[in-house]
Parts: C-alpha cells; sequence; structure tokens
C-alpha cells in the first residue's frame, strides 16, 4: 500500500484563498490541480428584489481591488436593461474612471505580488531592500491611479460618484490639469517599470498552447470595454457570453470552470488583451512591444510584463481623453433620468485580470429578479491548471521548495482575484 504524505503551505501575494495540489510518485511529479476553495458570497442571490440603483453600490463590492470594473460592468448592464444612453462625456469620464484603475492595479500586482518571484526575494519588504527605487516608483504609480479613481468616482476604492445614467458631479477643471501633469510626468515611471520586466530572464516551462479571449470595443482605442469576445479564431457577441465561457461544476472547486466551445480551457487578463487588441494601443505602446520583440507568446510568465506594457497604455490614453474633454467643453452633467420597466440587460468590461461579465434581469418597477456574474479568475482557473501540468515534466526530481515556489508563480502570474471567483492558497503534496 503507497503511503501518502500531504504537506500544506500557504501561499502568499494573492487575493483570495485556493490550494494547489502536486501529485509525486518516485521523485516523478505525476499530476497537478489548482483549485479555488473560499466559499460561495452569493451576490448573484443578494441582489435579487432590490431595485436597479441599488445594484452598483452592492455589486461593486465583490471586490476592493476590482471596485471599478464591477462598478462599471454593473451600471453598463443596468443601463441596458433599463435602454438609458448616456453622453458622451459620461463615457469619456467612465474611460479615464477605468484607466486609473488599470494603473493602480497593475502597480499593485508587478511590484508587490509578481516581482518577488523573477526578482527572488521573499516579499516586498525585501524588494524595499534590494530595489528601493522600484519600491518607491510603485508607490507613485499606485498614488496617482488611485488619485484618478479619487477624482472621477469620489472615492479611491467603491465610487461613490459613478450612477447609473451618469455621474453625481464632473471633476473640477483645475484638478483635472493637476492630474494631467502628473500622468505626464509619470510616463518616466512606466517605462521603467517595462524596463524592468523586459530584464528578467522568464524561463518556458509553462509554455503550452493557449487560446486568448479578451473583448474588444468598436473605437480606434482600447478603452476596455466593447461589445465583441474574441476568442482565439472565434468571435462572439458580448450577449452571448455564455456560448464563450461554457461553465461547468466540478467537485474539486468552489468556483466554475470555463471552456470554449471546442472543450478547451483559456486565458483571459492582459496578455490575451494586448494579442486581441494591439491595433486599439497607443503609439508609445505600440513602439515598446515592437522592441520588445516578445509577442505573440504563449508563455504566461510574460502577463506582468504585459501589465507594464497596460501601464504605459493608460498613462497615455488617459492624457488623450482628459485633452479631449477640454476641447469639447467639460460640463456639470447631471445623470441621465431613468424609467424603472422590466428588462435584461448584459455588459462586459475588461478588469485589470482579465474579460468580467455582468447580467441583470429587472421587473416593470425596475427591480432585480435574476442576476449572473462570471469573473476572470473563474475563467482563467482551467488554463492556470492547464500550465501548471505543462511544467511538470521541468519539476521532476527538483526539492519541494523549488517546486512550491515555481508553482506560487504561475498563480501569481494570472494576478489571480480568487474572492471574486469564488462566489490562501496553499501546496499541497502528495507522495
Amino acid at each position: 500500500m503507497r503511503k501518502e504524505i500531504v504537506t500544506r503551505y500557504i501561499v502568499p501575494r494573492v487575493e483570495g484563498h485556493g490550494k494547489v495540489h502536486v501529485k509525486i510518485q518516485d521523485d516523478k511529479v505525476t499530476d497537478v490541480e489548482f483549485n479555488l476553495i473560499e466559499g460561495q458570497r452569493f451576490f448573484e442571490s443578494v441582489i435579487v428584489g432590490m431595485p436597479w440603483d441599488r445594484v452598483p453600490t452592492l455589486m461593486q463590492r465583490i471586490c476592493a481591488i476590482c471596485t471599478v470594473p464591477h462598478n462599471e460592468a454593473a451600471i453598463r448592464a443596468i443601463e441596458r436593461a433599463m435602454n438609458v444612453d448616456v453622453t458622451e462625456q459620461t463615457e469619456l469620464l467612465r474611460w479615464l474612471m477605468f484607466h486609473g484603475s488599470m494603473i493602480e492595479s497593475h502597480a499593485l500586482h508587478t511590484y508587490f505580488l509578481a516581482a518577488p518571484d523573477f526578482l527572488k526575494v521573499p516579499d516586498a519588504v525585501h524588494l524595499l531592500k534590494t530595489h528601493p527605487e522600484a519600491v518607491q516608483r510603485a508607490i507613485r504609480m499606485k498614488k496617482l491611479g488611485n488619485d484618478l479613481q479619487a477624482l472621477i468616482g469620489g472615492k479611491p476604492i467603491h465610487p461613490e460618484k459613478s450612477v447609473v445614467g451618469g455621474f453625481i458631479s464632473a471633476p473640477s477643471p483645475y484638478a483635472i490639469r493637476n492630474i494631467r501633469q502628473r500622468l505626464k510626468d509619470g510616463i518616466a515611471d512606466a517605462h521603467a517599470t517595462i524596463d524592468l520586466f523586459e530584464s528578467i530572464k522568464y524561463v518556458d516551462w509553462t509554455v503550452s498552447p493557449t487560446t486568448y479571449a479578451a473583448q474588444r470595443g468598436p473605437g480606434p482605442f482600447m478603452d476596455y470595454w466593447g461589445d465583441t469576445i474574441h476568442q482565439g479564431a472565434n468571435t462572439f457577441s458580448v450577449s452571448s457570453y455564455r456560448d464563450a465561457t461554457n461553465e461547468k461544476v466540478v467537485r474539486k472547486s468552489s468556483a466554475k470552470y470555463s471552456f470554449t466551445p471546442e472543450g478547451k480551457p483559456f486565458m483571459v487578463g492582459s496578455l490575451a488583451r494586448l494579442l486581441h487588441n494591439k491595433s486599439q494601443l497607443t503609439d508609445g505602446t505600440t513602439e515598446r512591444i515592437k522592441k520588445s520583440g516578445k509577442l505573440p507568446t504563449e508563455n504566461i510568465l510574460l502577463n506582468s510584463w504585459a501589465q507594464a506594457i497596460e501601464a504605459l497604455h493608460s498613462y497615455e490614453r488617459a492624457i488623450d481623453i482628459i485633452d479631449e474633454l477640454f476641447s469639447k467643453g467639460l460640463k456639470d452633467e447631471k445623470p441621465i433620468k431613468v424609467v424603472p420597466r422590466a428588462g435584461r440587460g448584459i455588459a462586459g468590461v475588461e478588469a485589470p485580470r482579465g474579460m468580467l461579465i455582468h447580467e441583470y434581469e429587472t421587473d416593470a418597477n425596475g427591480k432585480v429578479t435574476a442576476c449572473n456574474v462570471i469573473t476572470p479568475t473563474a475563467m482563467n482557473q482551467a488554463n492556470i491548471e492547464k500550465d501548471m501540468k505543462a511544467s511538470m515534466k521541468h519539476l521532476t526530481g527538483k526539492p519541494d521548495r523549488e517546486i512550491e515556489d515555481f508553482m506560487e508563480t504561475i498563480v501569481r502570474a494570472y494576478d489571480p482575484c480568487i474572492s471574486c471567483a469564488c462566489h490562501m492558497v496553499e501546496v499541497h503534496f502528495v507522495r
């Protein structure tokens, strides 16, 4: 009878709780399993029966990291259910707030969560000792992103000014001019971040055939939402998101698994966006990608580099949006009046971690009768496991600590938000 030894390791620097099972026989890694084990939080059930105007306020509290993406996905879905068309200024301000969210979140992940893996230090505290200038840069970037979100949404976390139909009030022209200058000065930080992640030598152990999925908007620039989903060679409307995600309940995880119509796992996130939306990037971003020679790729470890590229895109794009706001004349608009009705609304946005979908149905009084939310980490779960399995042959015979470190690195490369997906990652070795 084979003796089984289970050793548990807590994996730091991820949001939420999950576990990785590594099975080893005769010093050979034979299987890997990734599970999201956080308890369900039932947001999709709690919101049923509530009036339409409560939806964004409650649903954005699914997460305190992807707070703006959940806010915007909920707002846009309710607007579609209520048949509300917002003004051009509202759309520009929403894009501007969203770019602030990208800058803040990408700074957090690239420097404080992922960089220690690649720079071979235990955590961000040690990073402060070995790379103090990088930590200072990260803090500047994160503060700028937070300040941009607060300027538009009223708060850096869980915006209160962003509502169905528009904004409660517009930011002052003086404040916008001030943050524009900070964005311009901060472009150097974005380039330095790309330099850092281009200096890293990435192993190719995770490389395996990968299907990438991302939304694309109709405009000339990537502003992180659209009406089409591009998944490999397939294209779907966002309203047909179920055909693209094909969720399945699995015993081993609190979150559902998602697959392509062909039954394959897929990846969402920064790498997927850069590959599908390369024609919608700013000139500076496009130039950096060309110089890097890193795309196309099937190495998930480059996702942190892709986030650094997206941060530069958001700096440059945010400046352009501010210029457009001033050229059109910034007005103190009030939100569009909403007349409650029975309807169904589906909206997708690109959260920092990838595609995020919100769907709501309402009755004649505007109360929610049904809700469905699919998060990027839930979509990525099967692909994370695929990449772990691809690395098994390279990890055979290596010490447990090295296996553990690499499995952690794969999980963190996806920048997972496990609490969102599940409505302490632990690594278990089974011998």
